[in-house]
């Protein structure tokens, strides 16, 4: 699980941990675990100015306590962004590791 911390007090706008590897198929789950009122999202990309931002999963603005999960059917390397906290720096990246099998009826 992958929380998502900082406050507008003391800021330290951040996931933690930022870099997560996993391996094909697997579930990530992400919670925001910040004081009430600080809102977050988890974008793919490097930032909104990315014109593949959000092409794999955005999960929108969350609240305290709410969740957003992914499952990464592709091996690759995943970076994200918050949208509101993308200028303190919000970002971190999903490595997922695996290969797809293609067999003679298709990729499995």
């Amino acid at each position: 699980m992958v929380e998502m911390l900082g406050d507008h007090v003391q800021g330290d706008f951040r996931f933690s941990p930022a870099d997560v590897t996993v391996r094909l198929d697997d579930t990530v789950i992400w919670i925001n675990n910040s004081p009430p009122g600080v809102m977050h999202t988890v974008t793919y990309g490097m930032g909104s100015d990315d014109p593949m931002a959000g092409f794999y999963f955005d999960s929108g603005l969350m609240g305290g306590r709410e969740t957003f999960s992914y499952t990464f059917s592709e091996p690759g390397t995943f970076p994200y962004f918050c949208i509101p906290h993308e200028f303190f720096d919000m970002t971190g990246v999903v490595r997922v590791r695996g290969t797809i099998k293609k067999g003679p009826h298709g990729t499995y």
